[in-house]
């Protein structure tokens, strides 16, 4: 029997990713169970040239008051956007033993194959040294190989 060859691709594109801007008081609240606040939003947080070091405009928040809750919009921000494509190449070894149909298949994975950087969302807690930056990235590319006997 010939052998069988596949090769499968998966692309993934995502616009940008929502994030929620935080600070660590917790002025509107009265009890101990109760997360940290939104800050108060007194400009346009994306009238800044997005970079690595300063996603959004940061002097847009400042700090609410105590007792009140702060004006920040749930998922206000939008994060960097997401690009990445899969990559898979199969084939199949078919052959007969004892009188049955086996089958050797081969396989190598390539996850993100083209290596291009998807950053994370930026740190959006409004008391951080690091907020408006972005700290981290997803995967790189990552390949595998598998080796599987089917009998």
């Amino acid at each position: 029997m010939a052998p069988s060859l596949g090769l499968g691709a998966v692309h993934y594109l995502q616009c940008s990713l929502r994030s929620l801007v935080q600070s660590s008081h917790r002025h509107g609240c009265i009890s101990d169970r109760c997360g940290a606040d939104r800050p108060n939003q007194i400009g346009d947080p994306r009238n800044v040239h997005s970079t690595l070091n300063k996603w959004f405009n940061t002097s847009a928040y400042s700090i609410n008051a105590p007792g009140t809750y702060g004006t920040a919009g749930r998922s206000s921000l939008q994060g960097p956007g997401r690009y990445s494509v899969d990559l898979a190449l199969f084939r199949n070894f078919t052959f007969e033993f004892a009188q049955k149909s086996q089958y050797i298949g081969f396989r190598i994975e390539a996850f993100n194959a083209t290596n291009h950087p998807t950053f994370a969302n930026p740190n959006a807690t409004f008391t951080s040294a690091n907020f408006g930056r972005i700290i981290t990235a997803n995967d790189p590319r990552i390949m595998q190989v598998a080796l599987k006997y089917v009998f």
